[in-house]
């Protein structure tokens, strides 16, 4: 949603898309940990081969609730994660900048 991507861009070996999220993956780790989930990396490498398996021009529901300009569920996902994040003194950068990125998107429309 943030970029405007789809699957195939996300998980592209080197992107700043695919960076980002498995940044934010890990500050979801980390945030999951502290709420007494048990989240490892091995979950994080899982979940990235599972995203790279979808069909590349596939599109997530945020980035075809973009195209389609409906609100989405950014404070159900990154949202949350940084409320819990500031409760347990967690820093959130990459989850907060998607928050607010995906707000101005809803914002200009």
């Amino acid at each position: 949603m943030a970029y405007g991507g789809t699957y195939g861009s996300a998980t592209e070996p080197g992107s700043e898309q695919r960076r980002c999220l498995v940044s934010a993956m890990r500050e979801t780790l980390a945030v999951a940990n502290a709420e007494g989930v048990e989240l490892t990396e091995a979950d994080l490498t899982q979940m990235v081969h599972l995203i790279e398996g979808i069909d590349p021009a596939g599109m997530p529901s945020m980035a075809q609730d973009r195209v389609a300009r409906r609100k989405t569920e950014v404070e159900e996902f990154a949202g949350t994660i940084c409320r819990l994040a500031a409760k347990h003194d967690i820093q959130a950068p990459q989850n907060e900048w998607l928050y607010q990125r995906i707000r101005d998107i809803e914002a200009s429309w």
